[in-house]
């Protein structure tokens, strides 16, 4: 019994050693395989005590800082490689990490042996013994210098790119504005001249003079208003207004052009809109003149009709979603993705048969977005198109009662006693054109010359 035990214990022992035997040999094939990758890796390694010293560093350190492994031993590689523009701050926080044996990651500005600076991004792990007890730290450098000029040349190419944006925008603003002045004493002495006697033949010179000085009139707003949502420098106003005042002035301003072309000019509002909201009626006005003008130049025949209707929303604010339809030319579908891009149209031909600046719906997002809202379109071509944009506004004090403030620059006179406009105040091109519906709430300019839709009530 005796022997059957010692034997027993022989072969254990021996059992035992071999394992040992077989994980030391394990453990110096790994230490040796990680040191291959750590010698000959191009990032920089280094092995440092509990203090900081360093006890081994690799190839990759030497070819990233000039210092060789015995010119490192036992010293502080922060001491080597530190340099006047090193961040303090972030060495700092690393110590601090190293003290209480913790990971750290993070980008330091160094100095090579030669004086060179270069950037890396240094990652630090804790090596522990079995027990858990911090014996030293291992470091890995990556040289991101490259990296670094790279992002500073972006950055120096982006403060430049927009350098010439906001001088850009300056220029425009100040040349329309210095074309601007000019041009309105050219509208304004066409139409005193139109005043006067002239023949027939002067009479259409001036016409045409006064028709194109209007039109460059607009094309330099446009880039004006442009310029100013380009630089930051537009703001929209939060006022009390008269939603179908506003509404109103739109359809007085255009119902010209649109009688001009034999179209329908029509425009509802639910019921339930209120009569007074908090918002900026004249960008409001700006949008609205945009759209349904776009849709009255792109539409040869049948009708131009804006839709106003609200959503559900919190007490004390509306959601209005507004609708342009027209029955003219629609967008080609490879046309859609640039519509909204400044400066561009349908395409070339577009511009020589119907004219403008391209910047028209480029303007309209902003002063939407501006607002609050969103602006999109549906369209079929050769069947027509509908701009639809949402904007949340507030309610206004009284605001279900109808009464009415008047909109900014709203292109009308002011409404005779009652709140209601009479015939005979109405511009001349506007008589037998207008007709509202029960409530005040729709409204037809007649391309034929007739009254209001059936049931209607003529103002």
């Amino acid at each position: 019994m005796l022997t059957w035990s010692v034997s027993s214990s022989r072969r254990r022992a021996e059992h035992m050693a071999r394992r040992m035997m077989q994980d030391r040999d394990r453990a110096t094939e790994e230490a040796h395989r990680l040191a291959l990758v750590a010698r000959h890796t191009v990032n920089g390694v280094i092995l440092v005590d509990v203090e900081g010293k360093a006890t081994w560093v690799n190839e990759g350190f030497t070819r990233l800082t000039g210092y060789t492994l015995e010119e490192v031993v036992d010293r502080r590689p922060a001491d080597l490689i530190n340099g006047p523009d090193t961040d303090q701050e972030q060495m700092n926080k690393m110590i601090a990490a190293v003290r209480r044996g913790e990971a750290f990651r993070g980008e330091f500005l160094h100095y090579r042996k030669d004086g060179e600076p270069f950037w890396i991004q240094l990652e630090l792990q804790p090596l522990r013994e079995a027990s858990g007890e911090v014996r030293g730290f291992m470091a890995l450098q990556t040289d991101i210098t490259e990296q670094k000029r790279q992002a500073a040349d972006l950055l120096i190419a982006k403060e430049a790119a927009e350098a010439a944006s906001v001088a850009k925008s300056q220029f425009l603003a100040t040349m329309s504005h210095e074309i601007r002045t000019p041009m309105n004493g050219v509208i304004g002495m066409t139409s005193l001249l139109l005043e006067t006697s002239l023949d027939p033949t002067q009479q259409g010179y001036a016409e045409t003079i006064r028709q194109s000085g209007d039109h460059l009139l607009a094309v330099i707003d446009d880039i004006l208003d442009f310029s100013k949502i380009e630089s930051g420098r537009l703001e929209v106003e939060r006022v009390p207004f008269s939603l179908r005042e506003c509404v109103e002035g739109v359809m007085d301003l255009l119902a010209p052009r649109a009688s001009e072309k034999g179209l329908d000019l029509i425009y509802e509002i639910a019921d339930n809109v209120p009569g007074l909201v908090k918002g900026d009626p004249n960008r409001l006005r700006q949008v609205l003149v945009n759209l349904i003008g776009n849709a009255v130049k792109f539409t040869r025949e049948g009708e131009v009709h804006l839709s106003v209707r609200m959503l559900p929303r919190a007490e004390g604010q509306v959601e209005l979603v507004f609708a342009v339809r027209d029955t003219g030319i629609g967008i080609p579908a490879e046309a859609r993705e640039r519509l909204f891009q400044p400066f561009m149209q349908v395409d070339a031909s577009t511009t020589r048969r119907y004219g403008g600046s391209g910047l028209g719906l480029a303007i309209s997002r902003r002063l939407v977005e501006l607002m609050g809202g969103k602006l999109w379109f549906e369209s079929q071509e050769g069947v027509g198109t509908t701009f639809f944009f949402n904007l949340r506004l507030e309610t206004s004090a009284g605001g279900q009662d109808r009464q009415r403030v008047p909109c900014p620059h709203a292109g009308r006179g002011p409404p005779a006693a009652g709140g209601r406009r009479q015939r005979d105040q109405l511009p001349h091109h506007d008589r037998s054109r207008l007709a509202l519906g029960p409530g005040c709430d729709r409204g037809r300019f007649r391309g034929d010359g007739l009254e209001g839709a059936a049931g209607g009530r003529t103002v």
